[in-house]
């Protein structure tokens, strides 16, 4: 049962992190993407074809989608009762924001790379 416990508080604590670094990391995108508001696509992709732009823009969508998926992942655990649901549901949680993360960071290389 410890073990479970230690599960706990760090599942706790890494949500909680998540939820700090999220704050600078939505405010420098709130900012920054201010100056391209209303933008066209070259105009965007100009903007991500900035090194800091992109890299920072990927942290953003990994710790967001790490948080997401940490926050679905208790809910699963709170509310679903049958094991093997709970399973199917834990699992499926992971694939699907995986494949999200993925296809956001896919995207965002795909603008900051197209010539």
């Amino acid at each position: 049962m410890s073990g479970d416990n230690s599960h706990a508080a760090k599942h706790w604590l890494v949500t909680r992190f998540t939820s700090l670094a999220l704050i600078p990391l939505c405010l420098w995108l709130f900012y920054s993407l201010a100056g391209v508001a209303g933008g066209d696509q070259p105009l965007v992709q100009l903007w991500l074809k900035a090194p800091a732009h992109a890299g920072v823009l990927g942290l953003f969508l990994l710790v967001g989608f790490h948080h997401s998926a940490s926050g679905v992942q208790e809910v699963i655990e709170d509310y679903i009762s049958s094991e093997n649901v709970k399973k199917l549901a834990l699992a499926a949680n992971r694939l699907l924001h995986l494949a999200a993360f993925g296809a956001a960071l896919a995207a965002v290389l795909s603008l900051a790379l197209k010539g």
